[in-house]
């Protein structure tokens, strides 16, 4: 409102409710002193009129801003709302596809005698002995193959879960992981028998268990017979690299012949590659070709396979046979995402030495021998 406006709405109150007629007339009938007495009244009348309206006006002009900062606070606080709710929806879905993604290893807290855990060794230490032995295993495996190749990986999110009571948002996460994952959970539960003895028991998800019993100071050993057992289920072809660093071979045929039979696609060729190493170690090379062109049916772009292949038929005398698989190993390995890249250079050496053996290229093939085995000294005479 502007300051004419306001003013002119001031007069207007100032002056309303008195008769000019009547003013006329009493100030035309009366004295001068009556007369400027009474203007005077008027006078102060209309100023104390003034003031009034002038405070009404800052009274409202102060409301309109009041109503007009109340406006700025309840749009800032439902944009508020708004942004925390869009930050919540964002979490929850954060939280869905992790837990839709999730696929490691969970080792929960065993079940154990109460005197066992009451000398330290507790469910939850028992889960976490457990995973370090997994970590060994995991260790031992050689490095020709990707972890991320493998059907069921979990190589680098090992865990123990620790129970919790109550509702929590950590709770909330453990249910929609088990809902929505794909995690391998291990469970398992200690107990005495009679004599004595105590059994160790381990399971993989809602699986029957694997139980081995023994005396109370073997309780070490029978934890790590039973992480074995889950391993060679879970990680089959990382257990039977396990078993071939250390030259147990029968177990070898053993996991190897489980996995064909239960086995994914991808994991059965791997198996039959290592059949065929077992065959050919005991000098069993029919046996050892067959099993290598099974796993290359299976799996036509196995560069590994085809090079096990190669070296079974050249062993087998089919020299021609083992060019083509060695060179097919070749031309497969620059692709193979399942190599690892020591594995991949050794794979390169080893084909290209299978090549120059089968034309008769000697001082190649000695080159390859010497990439692939840096430490043997190739140039000395044998019979020195």
């Amino acid at each position: 409102m502007s300051e004419e406006a306001e003013a002119t709405e001031v007069g207007g109150e100032a002056g309303r409710g008195l008769d000019p007629a009547a003013m006329a007339i009493a100030l035309g009938s009366a004295s001068r002193e009556e007369a400027d007495a009474f203007l005077k009244d008027q006078r102060k009348l209309v100023q104390l009129q003034a003031r009034e309206l002038s405070h009404e006006l800052g009274l409202r002009h102060w409301s309109l801003r009041v109503r007009h900062l109340s406006s700025l606070l309840k749009l800032a606080l439902e944009v508020s709302v708004a942004i925390l709710a869009l930050a919540l929806v964002c979490a929850a879905g954060v939280m869905v596809w992790n837990a839709a993604h999730s696929d490691g290893l969970v080792i929960e807290s065993f079940s154990v005698p109460p005197d066992m855990a009451a000398r330290g060794l507790s469910g939850q230490v028992i889960a976490s002995q457990l995973l370090d032995r997994f970590s060994y295993l995991q260790a031992q495996s050689n490095d020709i193959r990707t972890q991320s190749s493998f059907a069921n990986d979990w190589s680098d999110d090992l865990k123990v879960e620790i129970p919790e009571t109550g509702v929590s948002l950590g709770e909330f996460n453990r249910y929609l992981r088990r809902w929505l994952g794909h995690e391998t959970h291990i469970s398992g539960e200690v107990v005495r028998l009679d004599g004595g003895t105590i059994e160790v028991t381990a399971r993989v998800n809602a699986a029957a268990g694997k139980s081995f019993s023994g005396s109370e100071g073997d309780f070490h050993a029978l934890l790590a017979k039973a992480a074995e057992a889950i391993y060679a289920d879970t990680q089959p072809i990382s257990y039977i690299s396990v078993l071939q660093r250390q030259g147990r071979l029968r177990e070898v045929e053993t996991v190897a012949r489980a996995s064909i039979m239960t086995g994914p696609a991808s994991e059965r060729a791997w198996a039959y590659s290592s059949l065929s190493r077992v065959f050919l170690s005991r000098n069993q090379t029919t046996q050892s070709i067959r099993a290598g062109r099974a796993a290359v049916a299976l799996n036509p772009g196995f560069a590994y396979g085809w090079y096990q292949l190669a070296f079974a038929l050249r062993t087998g005398g089919f020299l021609q046979a083992s060019l083509d698989a060695a060179r097919k190993s070749l031309s497969l390995q620059p692709k193979a995402s399942d190599l690892s890249p020591v594995a991949m250079l050794q794979g390169l050496a080893a084909g290209n030495g299978i090549v120059a053996e089968a034309l008769g290229d000697f001082d190649q093939q000695i080159a390859q021998a010497v990439a692939l085995y840096p430490m043997i000294d190739f140039s000395a005479d044998p019979a020195a």
